[in-house]
């Protein structure tokens, strides 16, 4: 964020941007649409007339959370540029929102946002703006694409095809750190290792991001995405983020002539086919999928770096998901004994494995360990999910939603209230996720304090958004997500290599308005190194089912 606002600052037309941009507000202020008494309550900015603005640009999301917490409405506006901007901040009315989808609408917000950051043509955008809530069907670029993007990554036969290519990529990466010590920036190192296995599994075998110049420029555009959707001239005002983003462009497009999307996944082949079947150009598809790639890696990456922060910063909790983790850690040769996959890919390798860590166990009988990795999403959070208004509504016959303004469901207002989840909200505590037993004992003061086993309510828990913009990645994250976490957490030892191997906290921000999660301030340094008698391991992470009855003991 620092670095976006001194950009911003000393960027030559950034005054008169600031100028236009605050006469529109003023004459917004005078002639602009009046309150309607029915309207959720309205916010004064502490700076008249620009405190709103401002406020969202260089804090974002906290900025809402901030009012959220102060005022405790259920719903509230705030007067910005051009119209006014509806926060929704506890969980009834969120639901509401979310059972009206049509008339709060999801599809034309990210449309908007989509075409800008991808620059392509009107007809494209013409193209994607059809039928774009559905008002006449399930046809129309939007509805087609959501519900194909929805479809290709539920659970089944496509999500487990992209799981185990996911795995492969993971399980290869980290068999550079067996047997020796590796020394690596952290944040660095987990942004490579899942730019490629998630695009590995979404591209296939021609995927673009093996191309160097196109993982770095796709990270430079997300850096810059901010300022490229509010710039008229994007070569000017954000130069690295312009330039990756064409690096990103030129490389997918030869993927997509070289016919890269044929051997990709169910994902690709689809959006492909809708794209082309509305008359979209190979050039804008290229385009359209660079900005697509932002909820595929923008958000699992920083998640990757908290959970290692987390757990590795708390030497009980480690210890404590080990267990759960070494309970489950099987000998490759069941593997090799039940899969032909697996014998096939142990005859290639140069490394044979020797352990293994099941993906399916992992989510099935480590409650602590998937329990972590949900305090991280909560305790990280900085997402928005937007919608825009499309006729006047009446929200809980209550609050009076008025047409073409914007709603705004700030994930973390729910997240850190102390009135969802506790007085002891700011603590990170992964057992507030464990689910209750009829078989456990009570909950001794000090662990209901603390918020253990604590019953969430509804519309709470939102690191995924929810309604129709709930992401359809969630599954596929997931399984990267506590796969490689699994595969390091159980044989790995992870130190910071400066300030005597203490773990400090490394300031955290939401780096861009797309983010879902926060990212560091600054990056770790690491020395990672086997654990203390397991430096002859070589793990392999697997997403394969080991018939019942066919397990041994390691």
């Amino acid at each position: 964020m620092e670095r976006l606002i001194q950009h911003v600052v000393s960027s030559p037309i950034s005054s008169t941007i600031a100028g236009i941009v605050g006469l529109l507000f003023l004459a917004n202020a005078i002639f602009g649409d009046k309150k309607d008494p029915r309207e959720p309550p309205y916010i004064a900015p502490s700076i008249p007339i620009f405190g709103h603005m401002w406020g969202l640009w260089f804090i974002g999301s906290r900025y809402l959370v901030k009012y959220a917490k102060k005022y405790k409405y259920p719903i509230y506006t705030l007067k910005v540029p051009g119209g006014k901007v509806y926060i929704a901040c506890q969980p009834e009315t969120i639901t509401a929102i979310e059972k009206n989808p049509k008339a709060v609408a999801f599809s034309p917000l990210a449309a908007n946002v989509i075409s800008r950051l991808s620059a392509v043509s009107a007809e494209t955008k013409a193209a994607m703006f059809e039928n774009i809530i559905a008002e006449d069907g399930d046809y129309g670029y939007f509805p087609e694409i959501t519900k194909e993007v929805h479809a290709t990554l539920r659970p089944g036969a496509n999500l487990d095809i992209m799981s185990a290519s996911v795995a492969d990529t993971t399980t290869e990466y980290v068999s550079e750190l067996w047997g020796k010590k590796s020394s690596f920036r952290l944040h660095d190192w987990v942004q490579h290792v899942f730019s490629l296995g998630s695009t590995n599994a979404v591209y296939g075998p021609m995927n673009p991001f093996k191309d160097p110049a196109v993982e770095s420029g796709f990270w430079d555009f997300d850096g810059g995405v901010s300022t490229l959707l509010l710039s008229f001239w994007p070569a000017l005002t954000c130069p690295k983020g312009h330039n990756g983003r064409v690096r990103a462009w030129n490389g997918f497009e030869k993927y997509y002539r070289a016919g890269g999307h044929e051997q990709g996944s169910a994902l690709t082949q689809a959006r492909y086919k809708i794209a082309r079947q509305k008359g979209i150009s190979v050039r804008d598809i290229a385009r359209l999928e660079v900005t697509m790639i932002i909820g595929i890696l923008t958000n699992t990456v920083p998640s990757g770096f908290w959970m290692i922060y987390f757990m590795y910063s708390q030497p009980s909790l480690l210890a404590e998901l080990r267990r759960e983790l070494d309970a489950i850690v099987e000998p490759a040769s069941l593997y090799e004994d039940h899969d032909d996959d697996e014998k096939e890919k142990k005859k290639q390798s140069k490394k044979p494995y020797t352990h293994v860590l099941n993906l399916n166990r992992i989510k099935d009988e480590c409650p602590l360990f998937n329990g972590t990795w949900h305090e991280t999403l909560r305790s990280t959070t900085c997402g928005i999910s937007s919608r825009i208004v499309t006729r006047d509504i009446l929200l809980n016959e209550r609050f009076l939603l008025k047409k073409d303004a914007v709603v705004e469901l700030p994930n973390n207002a729910t997240h850190s209230s102390p009135d969802l989840w506790g007085p002891a909200v700011d603590a990170f505590n992964p057992r507030r996720f464990l689910k209750p037993s009829a078989a456990d004992p009570p909950l001794t003061p000090a662990q209901k304090a603390a918020g253990d086993k604590h019953k969430i309510p509804r519309a709470t828990f939102r690191p995924f958004g929810g309604g129709t913009s709930l992401c359809a990645g969630r599954h596929q994250a997931a399984n990267q997500l506590l796969g490689a976490m699994a595969l390091i957490c159980a044989g790995f030892e992870v130190v910071p290599a400066t300030g005597e191997g203490t773990w400090k906290w490394p300031g955290a921000h939401g780096h861009t308005i797309a983010a879902a999660v926060d990212s560091p301030n600054h990056d770790i340094p690491v020395e990672v190194s086997p654990r203390k008698g397991m430096e002859g391991r070589k793990w392999l992470l697997t997403t394969v089912e080991v018939p019942v009855g066919g397990k041994k003991e390691v």
